[in-house]
């Protein structure tokens, strides 16, 4: 079967590669239906050997393989991709699950592991976790600048927002270190990709490491690097984020969870400027931006001994701080319409604004989850929404799984074990800002059964709306 391939952009205009390899037509037409959801371009090849040959001839953003298609082989097939490309992105994914393939393919490699069919907030997690956090290292260019979080933009009116940006943008592209601290959900990150792109050169690579992520056995390999055979299972060289940044940005994202032990390899290479590959011999420059992030109180850190003093203050030198959304309503009703007209494009709806008096109600509330919780409830309302005007209902709370105001509804005599298990999810929603996959995890059923738990109370409560009507 000759390879097969559709085109899609996104809408930065940029365009992403990625190749499935899966014997099975069913499930590959799957796969690739929710890759090009997201603006992929999609190859699809259903041999081992045809995914290595095309592999061979082009540099694929991710690849996905289905661990049938080389047999009891498919770890050795991962590893051969990574030797004909060691930059490769590899999500293995398998009909029958098994957690030492699972742990070991991880171990070798591979960014993620799936059970098929692959469920389309899984993929999308992954995705945006190596638009934030990968440079492909292209043999025919320069390393450029990934999309995803590098690719959206800081939005506000508020007038001690516009005064960080414009101080934001004079330190871009400088060898000072920023620190950006806020809750979770301020938009740390944009707010990092948005001085990236104010730098004097912009298409320079962006590189962002979740440092609360990577085991710690992983993550001084993926920050600094490696020689081969450095250690166990390090059948080759590679290159660290500190090495692939070159002169671009890199982020360190939760670097309040960075290991102690570390702590101090960090501090050398902001200080001398000078990296060095485990097992290596020698050092070279280090001439990238450091961005450094976090939700946490690093000064308590530092009293508390999980933070090294000197690390903080090398960290310190440009300091920006992210109000939370309470702290500048103003910039509900701006960041609503943005998101509604980013969702309606999305998925493909034509939808109204919402009336001045929805906005000013969602600009009074409280936003604990800050513009990621207001974005995540946009397009909720926009997926949910039947007509050309958005369910007000869906704007305003958090519609069908609003959580019980009174803890012990919880505990009432006679409440069934179906309205118990309504209560349960829709709390456990709430309480991770409706991320489906979280919630799944916790609650301990597939994302499947979860979907249709919430489908069922949105049918009820719409059934109950329409008896209540005259």
């Amino acid at each position: 079967m000759s390879p097969t391939t559709e085109r899609g952009t996104l809408s930065d205009g940029s365009t992403r590669l990625a190749l499935i390899a899966d014997a099975d037509a069913r499930t590959c037409k799957h796969t690739a239906d929710i890759l090009r959801k997201f603006g992929w371009v999609v190859e699809t090849v259903a041999t081992s050997q045809s995914a290595q040959d095309l592999i061979v001839r082009k540099t694929f953003d991710v690849t996905l393989i289905d661990s049938a298609l080389a047999g009891n082989d498919d770890l050795q097939l991962l590893e051969r991709i990574q030797s004909l490309r060691p930059s490769s992105n590899i999500i293995l994914t398998t009909s029958t699950p098994d957690v030492d393939e699972a742990v070991e393919a991880i171990r070798r490699g591979a960014v993620d592991y799936m059970t098929q069919p692959v469920e389309i907030e899984r993929v999308a997690t992954c995705i945006e976790h190596l638009d934030g956090q990968s440079v492909r290292e292209h043999a025919d260019q320069a390393p450029r600048a990934m999309p995803g979080n590098a690719a959206k933009t800081f939005i506000s009116g508020n007038p001690q927002m516009l005064a960080l940006l414009e101080a934001a943008a004079m330190v871009a592209g400088t060898k000072a270190t920023i620190l950006i601290t806020g809750e979770s959900g301020t938009g740390k990150e944009v707010l990092a990709a948005h001085i990236h792109r104010a730098a004097a050169k912009p298409d320079l690579p962006f590189v962002a490491v979740n440092c609360a992520a990577l085991p710690d056995t992983l993550i001084e390999s993926e920050l600094f690097g490696h020689e081969k055979g450095a250690f166990t299972g390090a059948t080759q060289r590679k290159r660290g984020k500190f090495e692939q940044v070159g002169e671009g940005t890199l982020v360190l994202d939760e670097i309040g969870d960075m290991p102690l032990a570390l702590q101090p390899k960090i501090l050398r290479v902001l200080q001398e400027r000078r990296i060095e590959r485990l097992g290596g011999v020698g050092d070279r420059p280090f001439n990238g931006q450091v961005i450094a992030i976090t939700h946490q109180d690093l000064e308590a850190a530092v009293k508390d001994g999980r933070f090294r003093e000197d690390l903080y203050y090398r960290i310190n030198v440009v300091p920006f701080h992210l109000p939370p959304l309470r702290a500048r309503r103003d910039d509900v009703p701006l960041l609503a319409r943005h998101f509604i007209s980013r969702y309606a494009s999305c998925y493909q709806k034509n939808l109204e604004a919402p009336s001045p008096n929805i906005l000013e109600q969602m600009a009074a509330e409280e936003w604990r989850g800050n513009v990621r919780e207001l974005e995540n409830r946009i397009e909720r309302a926009v997926l949910l929404s039947r007509g050309p005007r958005l369910d007000d209902d869906l704007l305003v709370g958090n519609g069908p799984c609003m959580p019980p105001a009174d803890e012990t509804a919880l505990i009432q005599a006679g409440l069934s074990v179906k309205g118990m298990e309504k209560i349960l999810i829709c709390k456990t929603m709430h309480a991770v800002n409706h991320n489906r996959t979280r919630a799944s995890e916790l609650l301990g059923i597939s994302i499947r059964t979860l979907r249709n738990k919430l489908k069922e109370y949105q049918t009820s409560q719409t059934d109950l709306q329409g008896e209540a009507r005259p």
